[in-house]
């Protein structure tokens, strides 16, 4: 997989495998991308600086950030 060229730069602090998706977080944003498309599913931008961590389950993403646990309904 190469760049996308979509998501802003910097480092990736957590990711999280579901199928062909690809869950990324890092500084400002959580996305998900179709690894066989090579596209991006979805975008939400979000107010911290680093994703400590991301899993999927129970039809959740599951993410950890500023001291506390968020999760949205997976799409």
């Amino acid at each position: 997989m190469g760049d996308l060229g979509v998501l802003p730069s910097g480092m990736v602090s957590a990711m999280a495998l579901e199928g062909e998706d690809l869950w990324v977080g890092s500084n400002g944003y959580i996305a998900e991308i179709n690894l066989r498309r090579n596209e991006l599913s979805h975008y939400a931008p979000i107010r911290a600086s680093i994703v400590d961590g991301l899993q999927i389950g129970g039809g959740y993403v599951w993410a950890q950030f500023g001291g506390r646990l968020h999760w949205a309904k997976l799409p």
